[in-house]
């Protein structure tokens, strides 16, 4: 019977260190996305045709890239056609693991509704952002940033709207479904943004929280701007909670429509009180598309 290098162009063996060093890399980094579901089915082409590998290299770190790892490990050391089942017998529990850990870091959630300039989202357990577009798909623990003189609105599954300013930096922290009774999540890192949520009955409020901040909508629109000074919120329509992030520090104001409050470093937010003109105009300006 033909020997398995004989019959697929495989590479030469790796030395022990090259190989110990890529799978402890591999394995130490996060769940990787749904994307390496199809990278691992190209790879499994690229293993038998003798394609370049760059061509279905993992481009994230996850249980899936382990998979893709040890199948080519396997591939290299496998010396007879009656290994074959035995090594995927040793796959099958890992790829179970990482196709479902993927699919629950993957799941759709969002989309990009409308753009005005440059923005990116950086994946789930991957190296370096994609650019993005209309309609750009969002998924679950994404981070969004804008560029400079840039904006971008994510419309949510659950009818949750974020139109995002220049120099914003967004994380998607959950989603919210009618099924489990949720609500959206958002962490604002840095920026300005726009929440318009509208509040369901039975379902719990829509939150957005910032370095210093933590705001929770009892009615639909109100405004963030996050910097290093800590966080100004303002309410158009509704009522939002807000109290400091840290949850030892206490102090909670409720604010209706044309209020705001700031919330600095280490402190309770300020008061409820009505922002001067010039604040409230440039907020508004910095977070509308048409």
């Amino acid at each position: 019977m033909p020997r398995l290098p004989e019959l697929l162009p495989l590479p030469a063996r790796a030395d022990a260190s090259t190989v110990q060093r890529t799978v402890t890399r591999a394995i130490i980094n996060r769940i990787a996305i749904v994307r390496d579901r199809w990278r691992f089915i190209a790879f499994l082409r690229v293993s038998w045709v003798g394609e370049p590998w760059e061509l279905a290299k993992p481009r994230s770190k996850g249980p899936m890239a382990v998979c893709i790892i040890l199948w080519r490990m396997l591939l290299r050391r496998a010396g007879h056609w009656l290994l074959l089942p035995a090594l995927g017998g040793l796959l099958a529990p890992l790829l179970v693991i990482a196709w479902s850990a993927s699919a629950h870091e993957g799941q759709k959630v969002g989309r990009i509704s409308a753009l005005q300039g440059r923005a990116t989202v950086l994946r789930q357990g991957v190296d370096r952002p994609d650019q993005l577009e209309m309609d750009s798909p969002l998924y679950r623990a994404d981070t969004v940033q804008t560029a400079t003189a840039s904006k971008a609105r994510l419309s949510l599954d659950d009818d949750t709207v974020v139109t995002m300013g220049e120099l914003t930096t967004l994380r998607i922290v959950r989603a919210g479904t009618a099924q489990a009774g949720t609500a959206a999540r958002v962490s604002v890192a840095t920026g300005v943004a726009r929440l318009l949520a509208q509040h369901v009955p039975g379902r719990a409020h829509a939150e957005a929280v910032t370095p210093t901040a933590a705001a929770a909508v009892r009615g639909t629109e109100w405004l963030l701007d996050v910097s290093g000074r800590g966080t100004g919120v303002l309410v158009v329509a509704g009522q939002v909670v807000v109290s400091n992030a840290r949850r030892e520090i206490k102090g909670t104001v409720v604010l209706k429509p044309g209020e705001g409050t700031d919330v600095a470093p280490g402190k309770a937010p300020t008061p409820p009180a009505t922002w001067s003109a010039g604040r409230r105009d440039a907020l508004d300006k910095a977070t509308t598309l048409p």
